[in-house]
């Protein structure tokens, strides 16, 4: 019988139902107590303890941010320019880089009212783009802004200008939802880009596999060396619901009680984090839909416990979704998901408004067995 005290040692020796097995207790007081495995539900028992030791198991999970473009233009070159166009509006600087510097747009594209700031604004600097983000508002010509990055004057520059939300972080490697016509292609669905993609620079995107044309599966780093050509065409933002994470759950390995906890990382539009919608589905039932909370943060965290209640075919959750300890009006939801055969779940995520966005910066999908 082998001594135990660590979980991977456990782990390699776990490999028939039945199998009796010895390991320390958790208290380290080098006591054998016999331990046996049942791979129907992945739990450990043991005579002299309580019920099963539990072993979480992660089903899925990803670091790989997924996002949702706002409204926007892909160009010849691959370049994704963000936000609304406004080409009647030129653009004149009163200095070429720096804070606190006064723009003047050559059409009243502004709304001249605190809405404004936080806006970025995008234009043509002869064939660069170049992005100012607004920090104080004025007239519908005019505002006072950052320039991220140095202009080669003061203008005015081009007659192509875009109004839009800024990122929240410079990406370098983010997947990229781009509605039908944005490219050559036609095609909707994620594309790839391993450039820099922020509020200061645009990004060349990569052409991917079809795999990644329709629902997201497991984000993972994306390959390639096509550039995608876009159609040099302004686009409007998808307001659809997008899967950005498909999993599987193994049938019959939650066990009658037994529970998978979803979580995940977002980022949206700082003006308008209430403009996302979100769903967590298992099978054709959909669990869970959530809205991030308004006016507080770009930031909102998923955190989802669907926990089968005494039956394979029986589920219980909490609705809305929310950090741990929030209060919902909603009563819970009950599923009826038979988990003793195979079901996909799915993640999606809709926008209220083309001019926003959303990013899933990471997700965990964790397995409590339990009989």
């Amino acid at each position: 019988m082998a001594l135990l005290n660590d979980l991977s040692t456990l782990r390699s020796l776990i490999n028939t139902a039945g199998k009796l097995i010895g390991i320390f207790d958790e208290q380290g007081r080098n006591t054998l107590i016999p331990v046996w495995y049942d791979a129907t539900y992945q739990s450990l028992y043991s005579p002299t303890l309580a019920g099963p030791l539990i072993m979480p198991t992660v089903v899925a999970a990803s670091g790989v941010p997924v996002m949702i473009a706002q409204s926007g233009m892909v160009t010849a070159a691959g370049i994704l320019v963000p936000g609304a166009s406004t080409p009647a509006a030129t653009v004149t600087l009163s200095a070429t880089s720096g804070a606190g510097v006064t723009i003047t747009l050559g059409a009243a594209v502004l709304l001249g009212t605190a809405a404004d700031v936080g806006t970025q604004i995008t234009y043509m600097d002869g064939t660069t783009f170049r992005s100012a983000l607004i920090t104080a508002f004025g007239t519908t010509t005019t505002c006072t802004a950052t320039l991220l990055g140095t202009a080669t004057g003061l203008g005015p520059f081009a007659t192509n200008t875009w109004l839009g939300d800024p990122l929240p972080i410079a990406y370098v490697g983010v997947w990229v939802y781009l509605p039908a016509g944005a490219t050559v292609s036609g095609l909707a669905g994620f594309y790839w880009s391993n450039n820099s993609l922020s509020g200061a620079t645009c990004s060349s995107l990569l052409n991917i596999s079809t795999q990644y044309l329709g629902a997201m599966a497991l984000p993972a780093v994306g390959s390639g060396s096509v550039t995608a050509v876009g159609a040099a065409t302004n686009f409007v933002g998808v307001t659809t619901e997008i899967t950005v994470a498909t999993m599987s759950v193994t049938g019959g390995v939650m066990g009658s009680n037994g529970a998978l906890h979803f979580e995940n990382l977002m980022s949206t539009s700082a003006a308008a984090p209430s403009a996302v919608t979100t769903s967590l589905k298992l099978g054709t039932l959909v669990m869970t839909t959530n809205a991030l909370l308004p006016a507080v943060t770009a930031t909102g965290r998923f955190n989802q416990v669907i926990r089968n209640r005494g039956s394979s075919a029986v589920q219980i959750t909490h609705s809305p979704a929310s950090a741990p300890g929030v209060a919902s009006a909603l009563p819970v939801v009950l599923g009826a998901v038979p988990t003793s055969s195979t079901q996909t779940m799915l993640f999606t995520m809709q926008l209220a408004a083309p001019g926003t966005y959303a990013v899933q910066e990471s997700f965990v999908l964790t397995l409590l067995p339990k009989a």
